[in-house]
């Protein structure tokens, strides 16, 4: 699926322009969320030997895809 940008910039600040950005940023959420349950289901497809010899513990996936930069959970 391609996504047409558009840009905004140039435009007045009016209703219509507000209303075609807030589009933009539920259709950019909904395939950022997409990309997530792909990621999570190819995660929970391994072992968990997998897992574990990656540092994972099946409990801990849905963080993980949720908050990749979350720097607490380095070990």
């Amino acid at each position: 699926m391609t996504v047409q940008s558009f840009d905004l910039t140039h435009s007045d600040s009016g209703l219509l322009v507000r209303a075609a950005t807030w589009v933009q940023d539920r259709f950019t959420d909904m395939q950022i969320a997409r990309q997530n349950a792909v990621q999570l289901r190819e995660l929970e497809a391994l072992s968990d030997e997998t897992l574990h010899d990656i540092g994972l513990n099946r409990s801990e996936l849905t963080s993980i895809i949720s908050h990749p930069n979350d720097v607490t959970r380095a070990r």
